[in-house]
């Protein structure tokens, strides 16, 4: 028996019919939509085939739910069902797409999704040069969503078996850990390589900088206080704001603005800018706890904390 030979225009209205069921399935996915429940996010921001892409949800509540990465033709490339931290409580996977086009970083409970992000994968990759806007620009605002994704982010970055005593001579040597930092090398710059951002902060200038590196990573506001150590019975008192869209603080590019930004940041930070009074600048925009409940103390809260807030 021999095999029917279709003819060419047959042939090729079949493909025709296949590739449009295919594009109607894309097109019929639902548009990715704000949640209150969980918020995802993506990393590097512009990823590309063959690259990472590292897929975190954060919620602030425990959720029975699984993360899922889709690629543009709706196969699943990855999921995790695992939630850690909490709160807040967080999904993490690493996928390599294929393709280029977009896909989706979803948390699911029972075929529904919780929260959702689209991905465009393979897009030109963005200019991060010099500008007029400071150290950086601010392109986000501080929120929920990411100051919870800055807990999920500290979490990973220092996380390690509690028998385990690890000891870094650098802060950059953990962030230039690509299993330990998700935001590893974010801007596409090379700048968590070995000839990228050197990071050598003291014990109070820590928390600064994991800020300001977390911040200038996303386009979030950045900003701190020049405080004195206090003497003769008086507090310590803050006086001049420093922040990342300070011009004069502009020079050269992308990472040289950052380094020369770090360097300003060492020389400002000290310990006695944790003992000022409440009512001084460093709790300026309801940054401080107002109360010592679990969740008010999320993995992100440090005696300094308030003064890398940028002032709303």
């Amino acid at each position: 028996m021999t095999t029917p030979i279709l003819p060419r225009s047959s042939a090729l209205l079949g493909a025709a019919v296949l590739m449009g069921i295919a594009h109607a399935a894309t097109a019929a996915a639902p548009p990715c939509t704000e949640s209150n429940d969980a918020a995802a996010f993506s990393s590097p921001r512009d990823p590309q085939p063959g690259g990472r892409l590292r897929a975190v949800v954060v919620a602030e509540r425990p959720l029975d739910a699984t993360l899922l990465v889709v690629d543009s033709n709706g196969d699943r490339l990855g999921e995790e069902s695992e939630a850690r931290g909490g709160p807040p409580y967080w999904w993490y996977i690493e996928v390599v797409p294929r393709r280029s086009g977009p896909h989706r970083v979803m948390l699911e409970r029972g075929g529904q999704p919780i929260a959702c992000r689209q991905v465009e994968v393979g897009a030109a990759g963005r200019r991060a040069d010099g500008s007029d806007a400071g150290v950086w620009p601010v392109t986000q605002d501080w929120n929920r969503a990411t100051e919870n994704l800055f807990s999920a982010w500290i979490e990973r970055l220092f996380d390690d078996p509690l028998d385990a005593e690890p000891s870094w001579r650098s802060l950059h040597e953990v962030t230039r850990d690509p299993e330990r930092n998700f935001l590893h090398d974010y801007l596409g710059l090379g700048e968590d390589d070995e000839g990228g951002l050197r990071m050598e902060p003291d014990c109070a200038d820590l928390p600064y900088f994991l800020r300001a590196y977390f911040a200038w990573k996303l386009g979030l506001p950045f900003g701190f206080s020049d405080c004195t150590r206090g003497d003769a019975g008086q507090p310590p008192r803050c006086g001049r704001w420093q922040s990342n869209l300070d011009t004069e603080m502009a020079q050269g590019y992308t990472l040289a603005r950052m380094q020369a930004f770090l360097h300003v940041v060492a020389d400002t930070a000290q310990s006695g800018a944790g003992r000022t009074p409440a009512d001084d600048d460093l709790c300026a925009g309801g940054a401080c706890p107002s109360s010592k409940s679990r969740s008010s103390l999320a993995r992100s809260t440090m005696p300094s904390r308030s003064t890398t807030q940028a002032r709303p």
